[in-house]
């Protein structure tokens, strides 16, 4: 029920931010690290099964951004990262290249960027390739749209996509509809990284429902094992963390 969202990408690098969070990446091409987690607000899509509250949040300048995560990255005896994740939302509605600069160049913390593929950032191919040579950092589209934007394709490393029952492709096991409100039940198919050589996780949507979880995950492994995708199973809920 979110409202859709414009850009917000201030010059300055200041962040309208929801949470900042040491837990573990359960997602993705990075689970099982430590990380620390820079969820942002708002988003310009609205997803009918979303089950993430990121609509909350707080402007922080830049410089106070920086303070709380270098209090964090000092915890040495409670925290170990190399990491961060900065996800919403959609992130790339706000100027993460700021902060992004300053964890890769003054602390050695590589950035990982979770994004619906539907926004660019100007510069983001600066700081992010899909081979992750510069600062290590990382774009994965999680596609929610029939059609993402070329230039955020351009930066991705990995594609996640978010599976249910019923709904899984028989040509290559992937969704096939578009997840946004006033689509439920219409063909209009969801997205496809053709031509492109990059990893693909699929992760069984978490519906809060238990048989219809163990449902997506039933078909979610079904769909790795004959099409080759990689397994994707939120392990941060598993261990009860954020």
């Amino acid at each position: 029920q979110n409202e859709v969202a414009r850009r917000m990408q201030e010059a300055d690098g200041s962040l309208v931010v929801n949470s900042i969070y040491p837990t573990i990446q359960g997602e993705g091409p990075d689970a099982g690290r430590s990380a620390i987690f820079i969820r942002l607000t708002h988003c310009n899509l609205r997803c009918f099964w979303c089950d993430t509250n990121f609509e909350t949040g707080s402007r922080y300048e830049l410089e106070d951004v920086k303070r709380i995560l270098a209090r964090l990255l000092k915890r040495k005896k409670y925290l170990a990262t190399d990491l961060a994740v900065i996800t919403g939302g959609e992130p790339l509605l706000q100027n993460i290249l700021p902060i992004t600069r300053w964890l890769n160049d003054r602390r050695g913390v590589s950035v990982a960027v979770e994004t619906a593929g539907t926004v660019y950032l100007e510069g983001l191919n600066a700081r992010f390739v899909p081979d992750r040579r510069i600062g290590g950092n990382l774009v994965v589209v999680s596609p929610k749209t029939v059609k993402l934007n070329s230039r955020v394709v351009l930066c991705t490393g990995a594609i996640k996509y978010i599976g249910r029952a019923g709904e899984l492709g028989d040509d290559d096991g992937l969704p096939v509809y578009a997840t946004q409100i006033g689509l439920e039940g219409k063909h209009q198919r969801l997205w496809r990284p053709e031509g492109l050589n990059l990893p693909i996780y699929l992760q069984p949507a978490d519906e809060e429902d238990p048989e219809k979880n163990r449902e997506n995950a039933e078909a979610c492994v079904g769909s790795c094992m004959r099409f080759g995708h990689r397994l994707s199973l939120q392990q941060h809920k598993f261990i009860g963390l954020p």
